[in-house]
């Protein structure tokens, strides 16, 4: 069984370079955060890709690519892309779509559960994606806060 969180989370890295910037980190972030590293203390070995997207372009005007393991045994990328009001949302999809499908077809023979974070439709497209490849594949959605 594999599974994948696809949602915004951030390297130690990019955390401490958009503090440093002024950014401030959403309370869905921190939620987010709260939901893998429980996951994580149960012994799921739990992949993801991320794209954080509550960025003012004024504060950050490129978002940098980061490849890191939040457990020594996961493999965690955040997607990098240009912050420019509208467009960045459709860069993130075509990004977050394309290594949902890299990661898909890599453990295509794999039972697969993606957990998503937020009803965001670059998350909701990646998720897509992967039941594409893998029409098995389990989606489980959490929507952390309902407007």
């Amino acid at each position: 069984m594999k599974f994948l969180w696809i949602g915004m989370g951030l390297s130690e890295a990019q955390k401490k370079m958009m503090l440093d910037k002024g950014c401030k980190l959403a309370s869905a972030s921190v939620s987010e955060q709260a939901i893998v590293e429980g996951l994580d203390a149960q012994g799921i070995i739990l992949d993801s890709i991320n794209s954080f997207h509550q960025i003012s372009p004024k504060t950050l005007k490129v978002i940098e690519p980061d490849t890191w393991s939040r457990t020594g045994k996961s493999f965690d990328q955040s997607i990098g892309f240009k912050n420019r009001k509208y467009i960045r949302d459709i860069e993130r999809k075509h990004k977050l779509v394309r290594m949902a499908k890299e990661w898909a077809r890599k453990n295509r023979d794999e039972d697969i559960t993606v957990f998503t974070f937020q009803m965001h439709t670059p998350v909701m497209a990646a998720a897509g994606a992967i039941k594409k490849i893998n029409h098995k594949a389990q989606i489980i959605q959490i929507v952390p806060d309902l407007p």
